[in-house]
């Protein structure tokens, strides 16, 4: 159950128009701004902070069910994905997303991880 202070929950996912099965409650978002910022102490003077870019990394556990198989996934280049808040209607879709890795199969849900090369667009 979603509590209503959640920013966004996924609840399902699409890559390139096909819906995947995937463990409930487990896909989430890794820097989702595409940046950080830091402190930078000064020796002198006022402190600063300093902005560095991050990966944004949407990690998954999958449940292998139909045609997909481990070989088809770790070949995705360029995908667009969606992601959907069922409860609320919320959409998130990341374009240009590529396989980063794989956990082990074998038992159970399978962890993915894709790279979205481009920003978050929100809808």
């Amino acid at each position: 159950m979603a509590c209503d202070s959640e920013i966004f929950r996924v609840d399902s996912l699409t890559v390139d128009g096909e819906e995947w099965a995937i463990e409930d409650g487990s896909a989430t978002v890794e820097g989702a701004a595409g940046f950080e910022r830091e402190a930078t102490l000064a020796t002198n003077g006022q402190d600063y902070t300093t902005r560095k870019r991050v990966a944004r990394v949407i990690k998954t556990k999958l449940l292998f069910t139909g045609s997909l198989e481990p070989e088809s996934i770790s070949s995705i280049r360029e995908a667009q994905i969606v992601m959907t808040n069922l409860r609320t209607g919320r959409r998130c879709r990341a374009g240009k997303c590529t396989f980063k890795s794989m956990g082990e199969v074998g038992n159970g849900p399978v962890s993915i991880e894709f790279i979205a090369l481009t920003a978050l667009q929100w809808l």
